[in-house]
């Protein structure tokens, strides 16, 4: 159905019945559309700042292009929804269900997502910066280059996501647990992702520089040609643990460090140990500048070069072959 004016803004059209209906372009800024049926309904390139859309019926609806910085969505359905490149600047999408949505190359920076569910949803190129996503659901989401710089992840749901070459500088993941995630080429410099299991996961090329990485989990992690300069393994701040010179060990040891590696001799490694990468990939790593005190690499794969460096940071390793 094809509308003669598109130019509603400031319109008063609640619970109107539009569904399929050919709205490209139109204008709808400061409109009033709550419990509006637009489900199918072409509305790409539209023009849709500060309007309110509460309660309505948004299945399938094409936003591609669209503007709609401002507005609030709350509690509508959208799924299957497409916001391919669209402005989603300060948008209000709280306890929506956005299910198989598209929002491949959308900015939906300082975004309002707490308790909808993206389940499916692609972020493709997307930015979430700075977005609000506390009891949000993104289970099954692709985030390939995506940017969620400085978000707490630990506040949502993020089961089966991707993360490929996503941009998750700064973000706190505490105490997460992935199976075999993938991070290639993932940036996650200065992210605390302290207490994180994940066993299996791939760190290809990923960046981990000044990253937080006490007590986590990730046995048999490829972590090769990542970048670990400057992480710390120990408890405390994300600055704790780094070496502040290329040679291993300067000014980084105190009696307490000595009383726990002294401990190896009566205790398991499992005991004592301040981080488990055994059995994990390190070839082709930056671990320069990085304290491996009592993290456990046993089985680990290394060069000899870096094993010289793990030995002079006292890092639990398998003894070396006759």
């Amino acid at each position: 159905r094809a509308f003669g004016c598109k130019r509603l803004a400031r319109a008063d059209v609640r619970a109107a019945c539009w569904a399929n209906a050919d709205l490209s372009n139109a204008v709808l800024s400061f409109a009033c559309l709550d419990g509006i049926d637009l489900e199918g309904a072409d509305l790409h390139g539209a023009v849709c700042i500060a309007a309110r859309v509460r309660n309505a019926q948004l299945r399938g609806v094409d936003l591609r292009g669209a503007h709609c910085s401002h507005t609030t969505f709350r509690e509508s359905d959208l799924t299957n929804a497409c916001f391919e490149a669209s402005t989603l600047v300060n948008v209000d999408l709280s306890r929506s269900v956005c299910d198989r949505a598209s929002f491949v190359r959308a900015s939906l920076i300082d975004a309002d997502l707490r308790s909808s569910s993206f389940a499916g949803a692609n972020f493709e190129g997307a930015k979430l910066d700075r977005a609000d996503i506390r009891g949000a659901s993104f289970r099954g989401c692709s985030f390939f280059r995506a940017s969620l710089a400085e978000l707490d992840l630990c506040l949502a749901d993020f089961a089966d996501s991707k993360f490929f070459r996503a941009n998750l500088t700064r973000c706190v993941m505490d105490g997460m647990e992935f199976h075999a995630p993938d991070f290639t080429g993932t940036t996650l410099a200065e992210a605390s992702l302290v207490g994180t299991r994940m066993p299996k996961a791939m760190f290809l090329f990923a960046n981990l520089a000044g990253a937080g990485l006490a007590n986590v989990d990730w046995e048999g992690a490829n972590l090769r040609f990542a970048t670990l300069r400057g992480a710390s393994f120990q408890t405390g701040s994300s600055r704790c643990g780094r070496l502040s010179s290329d040679t291993a060990s300067e000014g980084t040891r105190t009696g307490f460090y000595t009383d726990e590696f002294d401990e190896r001799s009566f205790r398991a490694p499992e005991e004592i140990r301040k981080a488990n990468l055994r059995g994990a990939d390190l070839r082709g790593a930056d671990i320069w500048l990085t304290d491996f005190y009592l993290v456990d690499l046993r089985d680990a794969i290394y060069t000899d070069v870096q094993r010289l460096h793990f030995e002079r940071t006292k890092a639990i390793l398998s003894p070396r072959r006759a």
